[in-house]
């Protein structure tokens, strides 16, 4: 990268002070190691990812740290399934965590049968098969949250609400406020139906899936 190639030919500060701007960089040490962090340990491709703007630094930093084989596995990954740059973050903070609790590297990790399932499934589009996947891997960290998760939508189910309403649950269940989605023409029709799910059985028991 330029960075490693400027600072071979002058001092840090020189660098620090006249060319990063330049490069619409912030000129502290921080963000100079970090640049030559990238351009010393990660491939080619990588660095080409980060360069057209494919892969967020944040994910890079985590990248760095890991092994040359573990960052390919990474990579390949992220670049097959085309994950925006939010995923590629939640991506790389689970299967760090996962492989740390099965005891493996990650490259093994991203080997499981479960997974490459996923991965390889050639009747989802490259979307349905990152959300799919995201969401088999945080239920694969959090299977308390996986269990709720299914009771909910058990729950859910089992209620008589009216045709063309719904109840949306808290992402993750980490609020505790649940979203009430009506369908109305007038005020005497939206009347009747809050009057009629304000006395079904089991709204209770769905807003409390942790119990189920």
């Amino acid at each position: 990268m330029a960075l490693a190639l400027l600072t071979s030919q002058m001092t840090r500060e020189e660098v620090l002070v006249s060319y990063m701007p330049v490069l619409g960089l912030p000129k502290h040490e921080p963000s100079l190691d970090l640049h030559m962090m990238i351009a010393k340990e990660l491939s080619g491709d990588i660095k080409i990812a980060i360069a057209l703007g494919r892969m967020p630094l944040q994910v890079a930093s985590e990248l760095i740290y890991l092994s040359q084989c573990d960052q390919e596995s990474v990579f390949k990954t992220i670049d097959y399934l085309m994950l925006n740059n939010n995923y590629q973050i939640q991506f790389i903070d689970l299967v760090k965590d996962m492989s740390f609790i099965a005891g493996s590297s990650i490259t093994e990790f991203l080997l499981r049968a479960d997974l490459t399932e996923i991965i390889n499934d050639k009747n989802l589009s490259n979307p349905r098969k990152a959300r799919k996947l995201m969401d088999h891997l945080r239920n694969l960290r959090n299977p308390t949250l996986a269990m709720a998760e299914k009771a909910f939508k058990e729950s859910l189910a089992s209620i008589a609400l009216p045709e063309g309403d719904t109840i949306i649950a808290p992402q993750y269940f980490e609020s505790p406020y649940y979203e009430l989605r009506v369908r109305f023409k007038d005020q005497e029709e939206l009347n009747k139906k809050l009057d009629a799910i304000a006395s079904l059985e089991g709204i209770n028991r769905l807003l409390e899936p942790w119990k189920s």
